[in-house]
């Protein structure tokens, strides 16, 4: 993904993410050389989601 889309890209992860995938995603990403993740809730106010939080990009995990 990073060649693609470069160094300042993301993951971005929405609620319809598996939970098959969504327990994935923890062991085999790596903070120091994949991408950010970006995680995202559903806001039904307004009929669109929102960032929740990001890992990776200036977190400390």
């Amino acid at each position: 993904m990073k060649l693609i889309h470069g160094e300042d890209s993301g993951i971005h992860i929405f609620p319809a993410t598996s939970v098959s995938t969504a327990v994935e995603i923890g062991p085999v990403w790596m903070p120091k050389a994949d991408l950010p993740l970006h995680l995202y809730v559903e806001n039904k106010k307004n009929g669109s989601f929102q960032t929740t939080c990001t890992i990776g990009e200036h977190s400390y995990v």
